[in-house]
């Protein structure tokens, strides 16, 4: 909280709200704490936001300081917060929120005639089953932070392009046009521990096709017993350019035989993804039931995002 009110714009704005109630712990913090059952942690995230001077970026109120203590009401974190997470399935909404503070910021910014929390809720509803939506969210709760656009191009180039499968597919749900289509491309690696749903698809994409352009997609990694293939292929999505050729190579010994003809150097993933960034928009990459096999994805069953 110190820091928070070293900001000189900040102190400003605690001080107006500090006026209006004297006896702020006992008038705000209380009430979070006891009513909204948001921890210590969750309050300090929610004051950053409510005194922050982007927020008139997200509330176009008449009055903003009126606007800043409604956000500061048990009722928001309630209505706007907790309650649709809770509807959508999503366990424990409270350790969500402290691993993701942004979701303060997603149940106020508007998309079309909803909040942009509640859109990616009725997005991933569509998109995914009712436990792979909980999962995924438990894992990478950011993911509730992006547009619906965005999630739908996402969970296309996941499961059209790369093959990955939901627990309805891997589970051999009904047969049906897109779960055959999903099928005849799978890689039998997991959707919702991907770490593509909280990257730039931009990302996902070039490292996906640094891997189909050397023909090594899926990876023809070996058996681990201390990582799972979804845990390797995560690590070839989101690791620096300098550890890219260890995890195409994991092995758990050593002394284990390494695969011939796959070592890509620091430079040349960097100038792959240069080369990338200058060609046509990753949209364009998702293809029509035509394109062949692709696929990836991560499993990590350990809490590995925090979003500030």
């Amino acid at each position: 909280m110190k820091s928070l009110l070293d900001q000189p714009a900040e102190a400003a704005v605690f001080a107006q709200i500090s006026k209006m109630h004297p006896d702020f712990d006992r008038m705000i913090v209380k009430p979070l704490l006891e009513v909204a059952k948001l921890s210590a942690a969750s309050v300090i995230d929610l004051l950053h936001l409510v005194l922050s001077q982007d927020l008139e970026n997200f509330c176009p109120d008449s009055c903003l300081l009126d606007a800043r203590l409604r956000l500061l009401q048990p009722h928001f974190v309630i209505s706007q917060v907790i309650n649709p997470l809770m509807r959508f399935g999503v366990k424990n909404p409270y350790r969500v929120i402290r691993r993701c503070p942004s979701l303060f910021t997603a149940a106020i910014m508007k998309e079309d005639d909803q909040t942009r929390l509640l859109t990616a809720l009725s997005t991933l509803n569509i998109l995914l089953t009712k436990k792979d939506l909980s999962s995924l969210v438990k894992k990478y709760p950011s993911v509730l932070t992006r547009s619906r656009e965005d999630l739908q191009t996402t969970h296309d180039y996941l499961t059209r392009v790369m093959g990955l499968e939901g627990s309805g597919e891997m589970a051999g749900a009904t047969a049906t046009p897109r779960s055959v289509h999903h099928t005849r491309h799978s890689t039998r690696l997991r959707l919702v521990f991907c770490p593509a749903w909280r990257l730039p698809l931009r990302r996902t994409v070039t490292r996906h096709l640094l891997l189909l352009l050397a023909n090594q997609w899926p990876p023809s990694l070996p058996h681990s017993a201390q990582k799972s293939q979804d845990y390797i292929v995560g690590q070839l999505l989101t690791c620096s350019p300098e550890q890219f050729s260890y995890w195409l190579e994991y092995h758990d010994e050593p002394e284990g035989e390494r695969v011939e003809g796959r070592a890509f150097s620091a430079k040349d993933v960097r100038q792959f993804e240069k080369i990338c960034n200058t060609l046509t928009p990753e949209e364009n990459f998702i293809r029509e039931e035509e394109d062949e096999d692709y696929s990836d994805s991560e499993s990590d069953t350990s809490d590995s995002e925090y979003c500030p």
